[in-house]
């Protein structure tokens, strides 16, 4: 998978849970606590959407685009949130 891919697969799952995140119903104590998850995953998404964009921008054989450091932290962060996403909706 190339790296512009990942980091936009990235932003759509931090999308998505920012949105489930809103359809949650707490107690008001910990409405702040919602807010803090949700405006993370709101700054998550932007930044992993602006990584997949720099990446198209760039040509293919850019180092960017061919480090496997790269792809390799954004393979896990979106396997390890897909995972979490996974059991929290189904679990």
């Amino acid at each position: 998978m190339s790296t512009r891919f990942l980091a936009l697969y990235l932003s759509g799952l931090l999308a998505l849970a920012c949105i489930l995140v809103s359809l949650i119903t707490v107690v008001p104590d910990v409405e702040s606590v919602r807010t803090l998850v949700q405006g993370i995953c709101a700054v998550g998404a932007a930044l992993a959407a602006a990584v997949g964009l720099s990446c198209s921008l760039v040509p293919a054989e850019h180092i960017v685009n061919r480090s496997s450091l790269l792809r390799s932290v954004l393979a896990a962060l979106a396997i390890g949130l897909t995972l979490f996403l996974l059991v929290g909706v189904v679990g």
